[in-house]
């Protein structure tokens, strides 16, 4: 199931536009004012829901999402392929107090898959975490352009919106998980461009893809399509992987080479160890001093004339 939110609208707007519908049918509400909330729930083709089941699943998700004290009526349309209800309700309670948006979107999908649980509901495949699927009016575009086809008056069926091919693009080229310059050589080859946006000091921060002469940045496509999605999800590498060589063989000797080894190792001569404890000195005897006699004094011979 798929819940539509729109804010801000009037009462009497968003009235004449599911009155107008042929085949519109009230299931439920109670009065009308000011400042209304539009919701609409869808359930895939082929699943259907009683009155009085989508009465339990309106009121339910009012609720659920705050509008317990509040004015609100309930839509079944059967125009299209897909059962579906609108929802409009004030989001001015009848205390005065304003019903809060904080985190609505969070809040609604955690109560659609809750209904989807308890009702046997299938989730829809669009809802793809980390994937943004495409939007309403491109679906409505695709189903129109494959009513013409299928009447004649088209060539060939509808193609894919571009933003879901480039997310095929992406990920069949994330397979293997490569490197980002990989990566961007593959897109390249595919008709991708990209973009690498970075910090002032040159760090990487983000992406951004053209394709088919259409901008789109990795928030565009998804969470797992951002840079941090991209190495998280899809494993990409910032720095590029290395090389591995494979192992060189050694030639085997030749018998020539063998014979003269085995010789070398024959008749080489062993060798003297070497000690590496310092040599001693040798000690040389003391030799005794040679005693030396004491000097004669000198005599003095007196002659008499």
């Amino acid at each position: 199931m798929i819940g539509k939110q729109i804010k801000g609208c009037g009462f009497r707007g968003v009235l004449n536009y599911v009155e107008s519908k042929s085949g519109a049918q009230r299931l439920g509400g109670n009065m009308f004012g000011e400042n209304a909330r539009e919701v609409s729930l869808s359930l895939k083709p082929g699943e259907y829901l009683s009155d009085e089941q989508w009465n339990e699943v309106a009121e339910r998700y009012l609720h659920q999402m705050g509008f317990h004290y509040n004015q609100y009526v309930i839509y079944r349309h059967s125009d299209r392929d897909h059962d579906h209800v609108h929802l409009i309700g004030s989001r001015i309670k009848l205390d005065g107090t304003l019903v809060s948006d904080s985190w609505d979107y969070p809040r609604s999908k955690k109560i659609i898959r809750e209904l989807e649980r308890d009702y046997n509901l299938e989730t829809p495949i669009e809802l793809t975490p980390g994937k943004r699927a495409p939007t309403t009016g491109q679906k409505r575009r695709r189903q129109r352009e494959q009513q013409e086809f299928e009447l004649g008056l088209r060539d060939r069926p509808p193609a894919l919106p571009v933003q879901q091919q480039l997310q095929d693009v992406i990920d069949r080229a994330t397979v293997d998980q490569p490197s980002l310059s990989e990566l961007i050589q593959r897109l390249q080859l595919q008709g991708v461009h990209c973009t690498i946006v970075t910090h002032a000091n040159g760090d990487p921060r983000g992406i951004k893809y053209q394709y088919q002469g259409l901008h789109f940045s990795g928030t565009n496509l998804g969470s797992d399509y951002t840079l941090p999605g991209l190495q998280k999800h899809k494993g990409v590498s910032l720095a590029p992987k290395p090389k591995v060589m494979p192992p060189v063989s050694q030639p085997s000797p030749q018998p020539e080479q063998q014979v003269q080894d085995w010789r070398q190792h024959k008749w080489r001569q062993p060798s003297i160890p070497v000690s590496l404890e310092p040599k001693k000195r040798r000690l040389e005897p003391e030799r005794m001093p040679v005693p030396v006699p004491p000097p004669t004094p000198e005599r003095s011979e007196e002659f008499e004339l």
